[in-house]
């Protein structure tokens, strides 16, 4: 392991946290299993990350992330790249929350406290907590902070990648608590989805041809407010706040899943999104975002109805 990642391990649970590259999680591993986030450990190691600048692009490092929303406001505040302001940019996210190396504040064996730099583009730095408890639930808490002498309106978004040909659920309680957008182009065709007894779930496929690749946005109001991922023999299981849907900025969502994939079968990703209530913050102000994740031994299929009969089996001691 490189000294350029930091280890956590407590109960069967181990995480990999990168400072280098903005703070982020990189790797949760249960009882020595296979990383089940989609990340790649070779790059753990590479300090190729894209320059801190407007000009940036947009490097895959995956694991677990934050961006502020809403998505369509990134470029608003800066005047450094013209272009992305003008055109309300929704591509690449604030490189300077993503890439920048953060501080650490504070750690022990357990939990790891990480100070981020103040952004140009979006006038905040992010301040990321992450800790296994006794039980092996795992804390992921990030507090921003308004670094700037103006009023800022940002969401804290979390968005936990994984290898988007294993599968995601939201209980919802009907579907007009769902809204899902397909990406569609020459390239590119729908990722088809199931709403069945109660839970959203995408069915990832390969494309077909002509098409090269896949990709649809799931925006959900969740009957509870949990996620849950599938990867292999381990289901991980997301907490969080459930806000009112006035609170959340209405381009957003409480829970956003978005799932691609390519003829590529390694370039597959399925997202796991959540975004805190839209805060409005005066110079210095500070808001937090919070979940608790839990890790479970599966031995089922990868079908829809065993996974989903585990979740709802789990869901009796969780909820």
């Amino acid at each position: 392991m490189s000294n350029s990642v930091i280890k956590l391990v407590r109960n069967d649970i181990e995480l990999v946290i990168s400072p280098k590259i903005g703070g982020r999680l990189v790797g949760l591993y249960y009882k020595d299993t296979e990383n089940i986030l989609k990340s790649d450990s070779s790059q753990w190691e590479n300090s190729d990350t894209p320059e801190l600048s407007a000009f940036s692009d947009f490097k895959a490092f995956n694991g677990h992330i934050n961006w502020v929303g809403p998505q369509s406001d990134w470029w608003k505040l800066q005047d450094l790249n013209k272009e992305r302001k003008d055109t309300a940019a929704a591509w690449p996210p604030d490189p300077f929350l993503i890439y920048s190396e953060y501080t650490i504040t504070h750690q022990s064996p357990t939990s790891i406290v990480l100070e981020g730099m103040v952004s140009p583009i979006s006038k905040i730095k992010f301040i990321k907590e992450y800790a296994i408890n006794e039980d092996a639930s795992i804390f992921v808490q990030t507090t921003m902070v308004n670094c700037s002498d103006i009023d800022v309106s940002w969401d804290i978004w979390f968005n936990t990648r994984l290898d988007g040909n294993f599968k995601g659920y939201v209980p919802v309680a009907d579907n007009n608590s769902i809204k899902v957008i397909p990406v569609l182009s020459s390239n590119s065709q729908e990722m088809p989805y199931i709403y069945k007894d109660g839970i959203f779930s995408y069915s990832p496929q390969a494309p077909q041809a002509p098409f090269t690749e896949r990709s649809s946005k799931a925006f959900i109001y969740p009957q509870a407010p949990i996620i849950s991922g599938f990867v292999n023999n381990k289901m991980l299981l997301i907490h969080f706040e459930k806000h009112e849907p006035t609170a959340i900025h209405p381009e957003q969502a409480l829970v956003e899943i978005y799932n691609h994939t390519e003829t590529n079968t390694q370039n597959a990703l399925l997202e796991l999104e959540y975004h805190s209530p839209l805060y409005h913050l005066k110079p210095g102000d500070t808001c937090k975002a919070w979940q608790i994740w839990k890790v479970f031994d599966y031995k089922g299929a990868n079908t829809f109805k065993e996974q989903t009969q585990f979740l709802s089996e789990i869901l009796k001691n969780e909820l």
